[in-house]
């Protein structure tokens, strides 16, 4: 996963987001940043997540539990069910 803010000194993030979205294999994208403006364009460009400054710990805890489970839905291990002997 990919944690990205919106004003990165130099950067865009979302140019940068733009840029990561047309990688083959995308990684998840969670955006954390203090500019509510710009979340429908987040998701737009495939974001997991939009997490607002500041930010509190369940919100932190219940979006890395949401990506563990994307995760392992996407990358089941050998045996777990959708697996093919």
């Amino acid at each position: 996963a990919i944690f990205l803010d919106i004003n990165i000194p130099s950067l865009d993030g979302m140019l940068l987001a733009g840029s990561i979205s047309k990688f083959a294999h995308k990684p998840y994208i969670i955006f954390t940043t203090a500019y509510k403006e710009h979340a429908v364009q987040a998701f737009e460009l495939e974001a997991f997540d939009y997490i607002l400054k500041p930010y509190e710990e369940k919100r932190i805890a219940a979006m890395l539990k949401r990506l563990e489970a994307a995760y392992k839905r996407e990358h089941p291990l050998p045996g777990e069910e959708g697996d093919v002997p």
